[in-house]
């Protein structure tokens, strides 16, 4: 699959889908959703791919807790723009009153996946 987009419909959303089924609808997927954490600090303004705790599924609710980059090829760079969405989370979360210890992130061109685990 050559493109971003191509990757995140055919090999990423499947695999996030199989994953909410598997926890029965008990989380919420938000893909190419506006997700500013803490817009002060200008943190990252659109997401890939993010999964909330809550099955609510109308709007991003906190807690966030897995957020999916999909890149077409330099993961290098795409790593600190997950870690930057990843704070975001954080901020998020704290904002809300559903602080989580633990923010996971991933960076994946379909093939390859690189996995971050912020505490």
């Amino acid at each position: 699959m050559s493109s971003e987009k191509a990757r995140s419909e055919g090999i990423i959303n499947p695999v996030l889908l199989e994953v909410k089924r598997q926890l029965q609808g008990q989380i919420s997927i938000f893909s190419c959703e506006e997700f500013n954490g803490e817009p002060e600090a200008e943190l990252p303004g659109y997401i890939d791919f993010l999964l909330s705790r809550s099955p609510e599924q109308l709007f991003i609710q906190a807690p966030a807790v897995i957020l999916v980059s999909a890149k077409k090829e330099d993961l290098k760079r795409a790593l600190g723009l997950c870690l930057a969405e990843m704070v975001a989370a954080q901020r998020f979360n704290r904002q809300k009153q559903q602080p989580r210890s633990t923010i996971y992130g991933t960076v994946t061109s379909g093939t390859v996946w690189r996995f971050l685990k912020l505490e």
